[in-house]
């Protein structure tokens, strides 16, 4: 069974639902996001957190909006030509392969994701590779308990399985805590 997200589902990632247990702008700037910040949002969907954080780092700092789907881009890409919006660039990758440079980015942002991905090791090297070497990596997914939204239980991902992978990768300061009854999150350094 594919574990990707379809792109007729796109409403689901503005969702109510996920205004309400993710605010975009509350939650990137918990998770550490600051004025200034290069930020890879990987996995932008529609740009959710895309726009938010475009507003948080400031005009002369980009945010990279990287997607698998061209169709997931380009929803983005018009609402940055609709609103005039100049530091948001939007690059298609594959699981394991983002075309940006080595020691790029000092904050990378990658949220209900990693449960959709085939090779975790691959994808987080890769994650690794584009982040400076004071660079943090923050990383929401669901928890694995039953709930009437969010991909389907055996999707989902225990905290110790990517905690073990960044640990075997060479990742620092991992720490994880509750975002709320639903979702986890996981920060750790270069």
């Amino acid at each position: 069974m594919d574990k990707k997200f379809k792109f007729e589902n796109k409403s689901h990632l503005e969702s109510n639902i996920r205004k309400r247990l993710l605010p975009a702008r509350k939650t990137l700037l918990k998770l550490g996001l600051n004025k200034g910040d290069a930020i890879a949002d990987i996995g932008s969907g529609t740009g959710y957190f895309t726009f938010s954080a475009a507003k948080i780092v400031g005009k002369g700092n980009t945010v990279y909006a990287l997607d698998i789907s061209t169709d997931m881009l380009s929803v983005i890409e018009n609402k940055v030509l609709e609103e005039k919006i100049s530091n948001i660039k939007t690059i298609v990758v594959t699981e394991d392969s983002f075309d940006i440079d080595s020691d790029t980015i000092d904050f990378a942002f990658i949220c209900s994701v990693l449960h959709e991905i085939d090779n975790l090791d691959l994808t987080l090297k890769e994650i690794k590779r584009i982040i400076k070497t004071s660079g943090k990596l923050a990383i929401i997914e669901w928890k694995k308990i039953k709930s009437n939204f969010g991909p389907p239980i055996n999707h989902r991902l225990e905290p110790l399985v990517i905690i073990n992978k960044l640990h075997k990768i060479g990742f620092k300061k991992i720490e994880q805590s509750d975002i709320n009854n639903y979702l986890y999150s996981i920060t750790c350094f270069k």
